[in-house]
């Protein structure tokens, strides 16, 4: 998903340069906010990792998590560096779901080993106080989370609980038109048409 994201912006600056009518009317009136990766410590780890491809507690190339360790985690987990210890992948925080909006909601486990660990607090990790704290200093109208598994486009606002959002009809003209591009399916984040997984990895609260 940071690569998908550092491509268009690659791509919007290469097609502005090249008089792209489309790409200076984006570039000349808005401001266009770019961050390739939330999730560091799951990035580096999972670029560095040998690729078991079996999805073990030590297959590294899937680590979703922060290197976090929680209060929670008990002591023989604690030491060791986070891509040589004995908790493997499971030790940390599943940054998705420690966002503060619906902190500890539907998907989200207390479960300190579990693959969706929301965390000790709402928004205890750096991560993503880091990008509250950007959001709430800025005006932001339109915000896209890139996530790599399900072929998705997820819209707002993924909680059962508070229904569709108000803008839904919007939101499902730019999902759908975004769809047809590249031929992911396009749906609320709330419903039957989303498997469990496909949650797991998208939802942005």
């Amino acid at each position: 998903s940071s690569e998908h994201t550092i491509e268009f912006a690659y791509d919007l600056l290469q097609t502005y340069a090249d008089g792209n009518a489309r790409s200076r009317r984006i570039m000349n009136q808005s401001r266009l906010v770019i961050v390739p990766v939330v999730n560091v410590d799951g990035f580096q780890i999972s670029r560095d990792a040998d690729p078991l491809g079996d999805f073990s507690v030590f297959d590294y190339e899937m680590k979703r998590k922060n290197c976090s360790i929680s209060e929670d985690t008990p002591a023989q987990y604690t030491t060791g560096p986070c891509d040589d210890n004995d908790a493997g992948r499971l030790r940390g925080t599943d940054l998705n779901r420690n966002y503060p909006g619906y902190w500890g909601g539907g998907g989200a486990s207390t479960n300190w080993s579990s693959h969706t660990f929301r965390g000790d607090g709402p928004g205890s990790e750096p991560e993503p106080d880091a990008v509250r704290q950007f959001i709430s200093e800025r005006a932001v109208t339109v915000m896209i989370s890139n996530h790599t598994y399900s072929n998705l486009v997820l819209r707002p606002p993924a909680i059962a609980s508070t229904g569709k959002s108000p803008d839904e009809p919007a939101y499902k003209a730019l999902g759908d038109e975004m769809a047809s591009h590249n031929h992911y399916t396009s749906h609320a984040s709330v419903g039957d048409a989303v498997d469990e997984r496909g949650c797991d990895s998208c939802k942005c609260r």
